[in-house]
């Protein structure tokens, strides 16, 4: 993303998105250690205040966590229930 300048860098009012999402808890922390607001991290748009899911966890492992999904789930096949013929 370029923040218009030519240069190719990211404009500081979206660092917040890299640091996405912001748990509950890390905005009602006692510090805060970033750049931008705790408003502008837990409501980066107008709309979200009405419509939004407080994440439990904080990205995994940067975007490779985003990319690479991790099924906790037991394996399709417990599902089956076994057929009985008389």
């Amino acid at each position: 993303f370029d923040s218009g300048g030519g240069g190719g860098h990211v404009a500081r009012a979206i660092w917040f998105c890299k640091n996405a999402p912001h748990t509950a808890m890390e905005i009602g922390a006692a510090q805060w250690e970033h750049t931008y607001s705790r408003a502008k991290a837990a409501y980066p748009l107008s709309w979200i205040k009405n419509y939004k899911f407080w994440s439990s966890v904080a990205r995994v492992n940067e975007t490779y966590g985003d990319r690479v999904f991790i099924c906790s789930c037991p394996p399709v096949e417990s599902y089956q229930e076994e057929v009985l013929t008389h």
